[in-house]
């Protein structure tokens, strides 16, 4: 409804001052109300929706993740044993790898996490170096135990957290480590993500390592 001219709330304030009163009173309210209406029908409009779960299922391989995340590797490394990696990629460089290895293969947890945090500098600084010039220097880490829920189990990991400096800052990263034995394969995960990220990162690895299935867990 449009609102009237200031030449006919005139007329009619001089034909009826208290009918006028009442009915330019009784106008704004409905106005009033339907700009807030159509402001929370606006709001909601525009309001993003929460990320929703996606399943990912490969090879008797499968878990569920948020949708703003993307699995972007899952690809054989060794043909004869089908070993093989699976990354999970994230908001905020989060990460989810998974290294599926034959079930017979004697790896142990704390010799993967081992290597990992050995390698982890080196990696880094040839990733981040411009031809001689290294950009970055990651700190030693540290270590400690950990757990979580990997497929309906409460399993025990190992939990390292460690430092990339970068152009003169230092940013606090941590990793964890698990391993799912299944009856044809075994499954190393690595979840990681820059601590100040962590918190809000928690849920996603959650419902990721929570619906973690390798085939027949063991």
């Amino acid at each position: 409804m449009m609102a009237p001219s200031l030449g006919l709330f005139f007329f009619y304030a001089a034909a009826t001052r208290t009918n006028a009163m009442i009915t330019t009173s009784t106008t704004l309210k409905a106005l009033r109300a339907a700009v807030l209406l159509l402001t929370a029908l606006a709001c909601n409009a525009c309001s993003p929706a929460g990320p929703t779960l996606v399943t990912y299922q490969k090879k008797q391989v499968s878990f569920v993740h948020f949708s703003d995340w993307k699995v972007t590797n899952d690809a054989i490394i060794e043909e004869v044993t089908q070993s093989r990696t699976i990354d999970l990629e994230g908001p905020n460089d989060a990460l989810v790898s998974v290294v599926l290895l034959p079930s017979s293969t004697d790896q142990k947890l704390d010799d993967f996490a081992a290597s990992i945090a050995q390698d982890r500098g080196s990696a880094i600084k040839e990733a981040l170096s411009i031809g001689s010039l290294s950009a970055a220097k990651v700190s030693p880490s540290s270590s400690q135990a950990t757990s979580a829920d990997i497929g309906g189990q409460q399993l025990s990991g190992i939990q390292q957290r460690y430092s990339i400096k970068l152009l003169g800052q230092d940013v606090a990263h941590e990793a964890a480590f698990f391993l799912v034995r299944g009856k044809q394969m075994t499954a190393i995960i690595t979840t990681q993500v820059a601590t100040e990220h962590a918190k809000q990162t928690a849920p996603a690895f959650s419902a990721t390592l929570r619906s973690f299935r390798l085939g027949n867990v063991d």
